[in-house]
């Protein structure tokens, strides 16, 4: 966020929208000088009602309120221009849930954006029951796994891993899952390494994809 605006960015750096939130200078709800003096940087995952919408159509449906734009919030880097970047995951997590969720999940209805904070577990059988037991009201697509220790730093490390919902009985087998969690089980799906090697593979083959653009020939 920078005075008064809400700046949306990809994972590798590109623009997706400009516009306002209620985040602390993010340019609704508060004076001129707050805007121009709080930064807000959040890690989020967008949640995009049409699953195949092109990126150059989010700017436009954002101004013409299309679709109201949900942020689900991984981790927190900035708020009010405090750091929070050097504190553990665990102590990160619970700014997040118990002293600045209100202040985060702020919103009307006429509102462009809105931020929703991840609940996140504890990983003791206990906690996992609760947190697979039953589907929330969103929809999960992976399971992000942080070491409790690990600082906000950029770039992948082996402090911070996934796993897909159906991948999860390989590492967790005394934990009852919802039945839902098994359902997008691919049909060639053999074992946990493999799935996220054929994952990563399509992930990059279309992130090189919308790199190299075909020339005309002259």
């Amino acid at each position: 966020l920078l005075k008064g605006k809400t700046t949306v960015y990809t994972r590798n750096g590109r623009q997706l929208i400009s516009s306002v939130s209620r985040l602390p200078g993010g340019g609704l709800g508060q004076s001129d000088n707050q805007n121009s003096s709080y930064t807000t940087l959040l890690d989020c995952i967008l949640y995009c009602p049409e699953k195949n919408m092109d990126f150059s159509n989010f700017q436009m449906a954002n101004e013409t309120k299309q679709v109201t734009f949900v942020f689900y919030v991984v981790d927190i880097i900035f708020m009010r221009s405090t750091g929070y970047v050097n504190l553990p995951f665990c102590e990160r997590s619970q700014w997040l849930e118990s002293y600045l969720k209100q202040q985060i999940e702020e919103y009307n209805e006429s509102d462009p954006v809105a931020f929703h904070i991840l609940p996140s577990y504890e990983c003791d059988v206990g906690s996992m029951q609760d947190a697979f037991s039953s589907i929330p009201s969103y929809e999960i697509d992976g399971v992000l796994f942080y070491h409790k220790d690990v600082n906000y730093e950029p770039g992948a490390t082996p402090l911070v891993s996934w796993l897909k919902p159906y991948m999860l009985p390989e590492w967790f087998p005394d934990i009852n899952y919802h039945s839902d969690f098994m359902k997008d089980i691919p049909d060639d799906y053999t074992d946990y390494i493999n799935g996220i090697q054929q994952y990563e593979a399509k992930m990059s083959s279309k992130s090189l994809h919308s790199v190299i653009q075909p020339t005309n020939p002259e």
